[in-house]
């Protein structure tokens, strides 16, 4: 079998994969929730999700440095990755001794067409179709908010960056009905004051910083005039599966800001 990337690279298969490796936390929850975890043969240290599932599974470090020859032992059929979350050249390195899937999700369609490819990997097309149907359904019972706030969503601090267009997380904010304060694409680096007096709402995430009640407090008292809502990461940022999950996450929020 003959399958092309997200980065337009040939993947062949000689079958559906009877083992992979995941080097993505939102690909490692979708396979589970594919009832592919038999098949998942290793996880990066930060795959945390579903835990009961994945908690005795090897782990062969990060996204972006993976212990490439712990992968080589383990033998997998696949290795199945992100773009965004993973290294370019140690992907490479691991393509030359096993089969690399690569995903580049940048919006909520790519997010679903993920799972439409898992499942067509793994021969597992009919529960990844009932997945996308619930997701959507989720996503269209959404009630728009009667506050469009203008959001700025910070990603890190020291230096501080932000997500952009062209990022999972600016889809995520478009898809509650609000508006993203960065025009530039990708994570930029900002001018903090800049961008918080463009915004009427700063998000304040779990990850990949973790922004803490104290940091909250004191953005809060030096923009009095600004509200601040640290909220759940993972919703935002995590795709696949995951985002059925972040439906319900985002209706309440948009609740408790109303």
């Amino acid at each position: 079998m003959q399958y092309f990337d997200d980065l337009k690279r040939e993947v062949k298969l000689k079958e559906a994969p009877k083992t992979v490796v995941s080097l993505c936390p939102s690909i490692t929850e979708t396979l589970c929730d594919l009832a592919l975890e038999k098949n998942l043969k290793g996880v990066t240290d930060y795959c945390r999700h579903p835990y009961h599932l994945i908690k005795r599974k090897p782990r062969v470090g990060g996204p972006k440095d993976p212990d490439i020859e712990k992968i080589k032992q383990l033998n997998p059929a696949l290795v199945l990755a992100s773009k965004e979350e993973s290294s370019q050249k140690a992907i490479k390195a691991l393509h030359q001794h096993v089969p690399c899937y690569v995903f580049d999700i940048k919006n909520f369609e790519d997010a679903l067409g993920m799972i439409v490819q898992i499942g067509e990997l793994f021969s597992r097309e009919h529960d990844a179709l009932i997945w996308i149907s619930d997701i959507e359904k989720a996503f269209r019972k959404l009630k728009q908010p009667k506050t469009p706030f203008k959001v700025l969503y910070p990603v890190w601090k020291n230096p501080w960056m932000a997500a952009g267009k062209n990022t999972f997380i600016d889809s995520m904010i478009t898809k509650i009905g609000f508006s993203n304060v960065i025009e530039e694409n990708a994570y930029p680096k900002i001018n903090l004051e800049d961008y918080i007096n463009k915004a009427d709402l700063i998000l304040l995430p779990s990850e990949p910083y973790e922004f803490n009640l104290s940091e909250e407090k004191e953005l809060q008292s030096n923009y009095t005039e600004k509200k601040f809502l640290r909220v759940d990461g993972e919703m935002f940022g995590w795709y696949g599966t995951h985002m059925l999950e972040a439906a319900a996450y985002f209706e309440e929020m948009v609740g408790k800001l109303a």
